[in-house]
């Protein structure tokens, strides 16, 4: 397995960039190891497969996960606000990257 690192800073759409660093990496198949680093809000599609969510405060994140390929990803995030609540869903764009978040992708030989 080849494993990539990737920092993504504030103000950047987090799951844009995760898009475009598997299609600049040409990844075919890999899946998210791990994440780190916080948002500013949520956007996600839940577990309904039909509804959205939108928590606009910042959310430590929590995990990162799924696979990801030039062929099309399906990721899905977890995160915590200040008070400890946990979120998450499918990963919509318009989630933010605060100050950071660091990802770790492996790709399948």
């Amino acid at each position: 397995m080849k494993v990539y690192t990737k920092r993504f800073t504030s103000g950047q759409d987090l799951l844009e960039e995760v898009e475009k660093f598997v299609q600049a990496e040409k990844i075919m198949k890999g899946c998210l190891l791990s994440a780190i680093g916080s948002v500013d809000g949520l956007h996600v599609k839940l577990n309904n497969g039909q509804s959205e969510a939108e928590w606009p405060e910042q959310h430590e994140v929590l995990s990162l996960s799924g696979p990801v390929s030039v062929e099309g990803s399906h990721i899905h995030v977890a995160g915590a606000n200040r008070e400890g609540v946990a979120r998450g869903g499918h990963l919509l764009p318009g989630t933010p990257v605060s100050l950071f978040v660091e990802v770790a992708i492996g790709e399948y030989e």
